[in-house]
């Protein structure tokens, strides 16, 4: 029988759960949050003109979670270099710069030089990531990648490469592992 990710991540549960180890919790907990990240990802394509980042690598999670919109990494230009472009181009932004030390001063730092050429600055997906990330004790946005790596793909050779899955739970896994119930089709 090949698994699909579905079959694999539930079965990971179910069998942590006979073991009685606390992996269960820390599982589900991580799947929740991923799922929050999903959305609140999906919500920005809809509230923001654009995103910044530190770098491709936060470029790439971004784009793999379904982010459209523009992009602009600030690890290359200088601050005043970023915020002139951006305030050229975009009403609202979004500065998604890591939870870290470092990337707080910098979005800090952004967000301030922004306000004050009158882009709009959406704090509140910011605290969002925020809170969610720390939640499973991550602090960068490339974070997001290895977490949906390690939720999905983790026995990658086993899955099974059809575009719609379904499995027997009342559940379908598409080939981006989105999950839908059944009953919402």
């Amino acid at each position: 029988m090949e698994l699909t990710a579905a079959t694999n991540f539930f079965s990971g549960v179910e069998s942590l759960r006979e073991k009685g180890t606390s992996k269960v919790d820390d599982r589900g907990k991580e799947y929740e949050a991923f799922k929050s990240i999903e959305k609140l990802i999906f919500d920005m394509n809809h509230t923001v003109d654009a995103a910044v980042v530190e770098g491709p690598h936060d470029m790439k999670t971004l784009r793999l979670m379904g982010y459209k919109r523009p992009i602009i990494p600030c690890s290359k230009l200088s601050p005043s270099r970023i915020v002139d472009q951006i305030a050229k181009r975009y009403m609202i932004v979004v500065v998604l710069t890591d939870f870290d030390s470092k990337g707080e001063v910098m979005g800090e730092r952004l967000e301030s030089l922004l306000k004050d050429r009158g882009v709009r600055v959406d704090r509140s997906s910011r605290r969002h990531f925020r809170r969610l990330l720390r939640r499973i004790d991550l602090d960068t946005i490339e974070g997001i990648y290895r977490l949906k790596m390690k939720l999905f793909h983790s026995n990658r050779s086993h899955h099974n490469s059809s575009h719609d899955l379904d499995c027997s739970a009342g559940c379908r896994f598409t080939s981006t592992y989105t999950f839908t119930s059944i009953v919402d089709r």
